[in-house]
């Protein structure tokens, strides 16, 4: 079976240990608040530049629709 001329040439994509550090964070806290033996279920998020000093987005999910 002869190899798909793009298969040669695609570069492997490699995702940054932050990245996925942060991705296991968030799902963590998804699987938290959807346990039903807890009460926690509102969320924040925070995100910045990695090692930066501020952080430039926050997310918040409440139980309304304008907490979105």
């Amino acid at each position: 079976m002869a190899e798909h001329p793009s298969a040669r040439s695609a570069k492997p994509k490699w995702v940054r240990a932050a990245a996925i550090r942060s991705r296991i964070v968030i799902e963590i806290a998804a699987e938290l608040v959807a346990a039903k033996d807890q009460p926690r279920r509102q969320a924040k998020v925070l995100l910045r530049e990695t090692a930066g000093d501020d952080w430039a987005v926050t997310l918040f999910g409440n139980s309304t629709t304008e907490g979105l």
